[in-house]
């Protein structure tokens, strides 16, 4: 992320990226999805904060493990959804 965009360190608000690989759901309410799909098991989420507010978020359901590709997308849509400015 940090050669996507160049990030301060005094900045007040605050990106967070979180991601999670191999879910397992033990719910049965989508049980036929999971078997006959290729339901995914794998998550990306970026969020933008000043303070504890929360001011976007972005979260994609993924097929594979979250990867550089992945990481690049999101901050892309998230340039495009929210008008940023350099430093």
């Amino acid at each position: 992320m940090r050669a996507l965009y160049p990030f301060r360190n005094d900045c007040p608000v605050v990106l967070e990226v979180g991601h999670k690989e191999n879910i397992c759901c033990n719910s049965t309410q989508n049980v036929q999805q999971k078997t006959l799909s290729n339901f995914p098991h794998h998550f990306l989420r970026l969020e933008i904060r000043r303070g504890m507010t929360p001011l976007y978020s972005y979260y994609i359901d993924l097929d594979h493990p979250a990867d550089a590709d992945d990481a690049k997308a999101a901050f892309d849509r998230l340039k495009e959804d929210l008008p940023l400015s350099n430093p």
